[in-house]
Formats: C-alpha cells, sequence, structure tokens
C-alpha cells in the first residue's frame, strides 16, 4: 500500500518527505530498497506466532476466554526504522 501511495504522490507532484510523509508495518525488502527508502514499524513475526500458539493452547485448555466471550490482548514488542520517507519533526 505504501508503494501505491508512492505512486500516486509522483503523479499529483508530491514529494517524500518534503510534502508528505509516509510510515508502513512489517519491514520488507520492497521498503528498504524503494527511493527514498521506507519508514516502517517492525513486527517480529516469530514472536507474534509464539503468542498466537500460546493464546490458542490456553483457549483449547480452557485457560483464556474464546474470542466470543472477549478477546485477551497480547502485546508483542515492536521497533521503528526511521528512514528518509518521513521529516524531521518540526523540520516544516
Amino acid at each position: 500500500m505504501a508503494l501505491g501511495l508512492y505512486r500516486s504522490a509522483q503523479a499529483k507532484g508530491r514529494r517524500i518527505p518534503d510534502d508528505l510523509s509516509v510510515m508502513a508495518f512489517d519491514d520488507t525488502w520492497v521498503g528498504r530498497s524503494c527511493q527514498p527508502a521506507l519508514s516502517t514499524v517492525r513486527q517480529d513475526p516469530y514472536k507474534m506466532g509464539v503468542a498466537a500458539t500460546e493464546l490458542l493452547l490456553q483457549m483449547l485448555e480452557k485457560k483464556a476466554p474464546a474470542a466470543a466471550s472477549g478477546s485477551p490482548q497480547v502485546v508483542v514488542p515492536v521497533s521503528l526504522a526511521l528512514r528518509q520517507s518521513t521529516a524531521r519533526l518540526g523540520a516544516a
């Protein structure tokens, strides 16, 4: 989706990050390769899978509520990869 935004901004004569900052999720090679390099929120898919599996096992063992009775929240740490697609705060 971010690359679609890049194309749309370019078609409208907008410059990233001068006119528009762009941020995405999931640090893919495409985001690192495009110009300007895409800033992103990194998520650890392995940790997400482990948390989902643990939650599923708890639900199967009736130790966690099923989705119908209220979904439990699981927090998986994220990190920011700030690259060239975002302007510095106060730079405008």
